[in-house]
């Protein structure tokens, strides 16, 4: 008996249109690992995933979001990192290659970074790391069947509003489940550090590494992969010259909450580089500030703005004021430095050109008559650790409300070391902590954009050209008066020589044949 394919496979997808697909599910869950099934099964509707490097997160994510959107006919399901951009990162890779393996029949929109599935569910890829931001995410009137919230320890300060606020309501129309994803931050503290440390009731913790991922490309298929995990930590481990209790490889590889500042970018102290309103405010009255811009252009990715001010009279530098916000097109940037400018009467002002930025930056000065500079990026990683210096000495201060001191919190060192960074010239470089040829690279999980800007900002500042208050002149008639007039009149005397010399014109005898 003939079979008639093209029939049967109509007739295959009319089963999956009115049943939405649930056939497909046991074929995703036999892509993961006993943990990621667990997470996926347990019963608590908040489930908080602390969970070390290479464990199979964002796969273990994607499945679990179509999954829940193949039982969903026409619901949403968000997945929530810090950024749009961040969130393309993360999973617009997973669900491209589930649908492409399972052939689910998924419709990506790569503007509105929304992923729908055949029975009209959607998994929406979102930022939420401004109030802004999270506004958006207050849901549709029927709600979410489950929300993901990834990188949830770098989240900052709008983690816990995000979570008590506005998706505790938008998932009770549904009764839907709420997951908090993510590696163990360097504070050990907030709402992720309390669900995932039983201090928080309400949520469910689960723990996973790369010692419970058999399906790691490196011993994928391999019948002694347990060995072989356990040897790819010891050789991280001797690569780095990391022991076993050490405070990065215990947070990023063995997912543990350890109080250390080992691996931050920015040596920041709140003891030593906070200033309140009140001191701040008497430092403006008493000095003649003068005033930087900073910007770090971006689209899905926010664009920062830092002003930073500094006194030829003080050693000191400050942060002023900061602002990130992703989605901006030119006009609206323009205007907001157009805004700026007005307020503080920029000394300086500089902008990132990278990528589309040079284009951007010629059209602030042509048509909106700003005379914005191009930011000096080389070196990177040797200005971030001179200002290191200058944040341990004290003499760089920044607001306690402010959002780049949220970003000098979370943000650390990609101590993975699998790949090369380039400096922005595209030369590879020695790096200061790397070794030959290489350098280290922030880590992509972490905002770092209002960071950047505060940088190209200090860079041109002249606080750290500062000598010290001049010194106190003689009294006149003294010896030390005539001794000070001798020695500037031998210097006008040496340096008209110079002149001389580089001019051709005098006759300079060390110069005769």
């Amino acid at each position: 008996m003939s079979v008639d394919v093209a029939r049967l496979q109509a007739l295959r997808e009319e089963v999956n249109r009115r049943h939405g697909q649930l056939s497909i599910i046991p074929a995703l869950r036999a892509d993961l690992h006993e943990k990621q099934i667990a997470l996926i099964d347990g019963p608590s509707k908040r489930k908080a995933g602390l969970k070390g490097r290479r464990e199979g997160k964002s796969t273990g994510a994607a499945s679990a979001m179509l999954i829940k959107g193949f039982q969903n006919p026409e619901l949403t399901i968000p997945f929530i990192t810090l950024s749009r951009a961040s969130a393309k990162r993360i999973m617009w890779g997973p669900l491209h290659r589930l649908n492409y393996k399972h052939t689910l029949g998924v419709n990506f929109n790569n503007t509105d970074l929304t992923a729908t599935l055949p029975n009209g569910a959607a998994i929406w890829l979102c930022g939420a790391n401004e109030e802004d931001d999270i506004e958006k995410i207050r849901g549709t009137d029927r709600g979410y069947p489950m929300a993901v919230i990834d990188e949830a320890a770098s989240m900052g300060r709008h983690l816990r509003p995000l979570v008590e606020e506005v998706l505790d309501a938008a998932l009770s129309d549904q009764d839907g489940e709420l997951w908090m994803l993510g590696s163990a931050g360097v504070q050990c503290k907030g709402i992720f550090y309390e669900a995932t440390t039983g201090k928080r009731k309400e949520w469910t913790s689960y723990h996973s590494t790369v010692l419970d991922n058999p399906y790691f490309p490196r011993w994928a298929g391999k019948p002694n992969w347990r060995e072989l995990a356990v040897k790819f930590l010891a050789d991280k481990r001797a690569a780095k010259g990391w022991a076993e209790d050490h405070p990065i490889y215990l947070r990023e590889w063995m997912g543990q909450w350890v109080a250390s500042d080992a691996g931050l970018v920015y040596r920041f102290s709140e003891a030593k580089n906070v200033i309140s309103d009140a001191e701040l405010e008497k430092v403006r009255r008493e000095h003649d500030l003068q005033y930087i811009l900073g910007v770090d252009l971006g689209y899905d990715d926010a664009t920062a703005f830092c002003v930073v001010g500094f006194a030829e009279d003080l050693p000191d530098l400050y942060e002023i004021e900061s602002y990130k916000q992703p989605g901006m097109i030119p006009s609206e940037i323009a205007e907001k430095v157009g805004v700026l400018n007005a307020k503080y009467h920029f000394r300086q002002m500089v902008a990132d050109t990278g990528g589309l930025g040079k284009s951007i930056v010629e059209e602030f000065r042509i048509r909106h008559k700003l005379p914005i500079e191009a930011a000096e990026k080389s070196r990177k990683q040797e200005y971030i650790e001179m200002l290191n210096g200058e944040l341990h000495t004290g003499r760089v201060h920044v607001r306690a409300d402010s959002p780049l001191v949220d970003e000098w919190k979370n943000l650390r060192w990609d101590d993975d070391g699998d790949s090369l960074a380039e400096d922005d010239d595209d030369r590879i470089i020695k790096g200061i902590r790397g070794g030959l040829g290489k350098r280290r690279k922030e880590d992509a999980r972490d905002e770092n954009h209002i960071s950047d800007s505060f940088l190209y900002s200090w860079r041109e500042s002249l606080h750290c050209h500062y000598s010290g208050p001049p010194p106190k002149r003689p009294d006149l008639g003294s010896a030390e008066y005539y001794a000070a007039v001798e020695a500037r009149l031998q210097e006008a005397a040496f340096a008209q020589v110079e002149r001389e010399k580089r001019s051709g014109d005098g006759i300079i005898w060390e110069d005769k044949q």
